[in-house]
């Protein structure tokens, strides 16, 4: 697969082929096209959170822990979030639930969807689409499941919970999300040559850092690593047929 370019976004516009995109100091503005979807891994210092955005819909799955709570209610600010229209919870625990309760409380959410760890009511059977966007769920467990999104010839891989992968049909994928910080010291090497993918994201678990073996592991398959403590929050422009990388500095 061709590498995609990663974009810093700077002070002013940036103007795109597909897209425009405005970043100030406090403000990050997205100027959809109809075919667009925006997916946003956004940087927290212990737990994980991730915004995806299209013209009329607003989703978060996850919310990070609760001592991420300021870092995460900045970042929906910034990005300019009026409404959740859904919240997904893919793995129970407080890394990924710390800060749900709020947030249903504050956005007054319509479709939460969790484990059957956290609710017995609306759990992964009910999710098929968010959006424009298809969601395959993978291995769900009592405590989470791994799911696909999916939006044209495009494919990421979402990771909560442990999977071995025995179908060789699986889809290959243009982005991961790792599940568990990246602690763990390596991935299946068959797997990774399978789904032979370009960009891996790893969210940051406070006092840990991803094991430089698996790190190691990535780059030397020639993927893209996006620790998001290092490179800040992570967008990723996703179109029917391509998608573009973008950094987004802090404040």
């Amino acid at each position: 697969m061709m590498k995609k370019f990663a974009w810093m976004i700077g002070l002013l516009c940036i103007f795109l082929s597909h897209a425009s995109m405005t970043y100030a100091k406090k403000e990050v503005v997205i100027h959809f096209k109809n075919d667009q979807i925006a997916i946003s891994f956004l940087k927290l210092s212990n737990g994980e959170a991730t915004l995806i955005q299209e013209a009329h819909q607003t989703t978060l799955i996850n919310t990070g822990a609760k001592s991420s709570r300021n870092e995460l209610f900045n970042w929906l600010d910034r990005y300019g979030v009026k409404k959740l229209d859904a919240l997904i919870i893919t793995r129970a625990g407080r890394l990924y639930t710390g800060n749900k309760d709020i947030l249903l409380k504050k956005y007054h959410i319509k479709q939460y969807i969790a484990p059957r760890a956290i609710s017995k009511s609306q759990t992964f059977t009910e999710l098929k689409k968010i959006g424009k966007l298809k969601i395959n769920v993978i291995n769900e467990r009592y405590e989470g499941a791994n799911l696909l999104l999916s939006y044209g010839s495009e494919n990421i891989y979402f990771l909560s919970i442990p999977h071995k992968w025995t179908n060789k049909k699986t889809p290959q994928a243009n982005i991961i999300k790792i599940d568990h910080f990246g602690l763990k010291s390596r991935l299946d090497s068959t797997w990774i040559k399978h789904l032979d993918p370009e960009m891996v994201v790893i969210f940051k678990k406070k006092g840990y850092r991803a094991s430089p073996e698996l790190c190691h592991q990535l780059q030397s398959n020639f993927i893209d690593l996006y620790l998001l403590n290092e490179t800040g929050t992570v967008l990723v422009l996703l179109s029917p047929n391509d998608y573009q990388v973008h950094s987004i500095p802090d404040n």
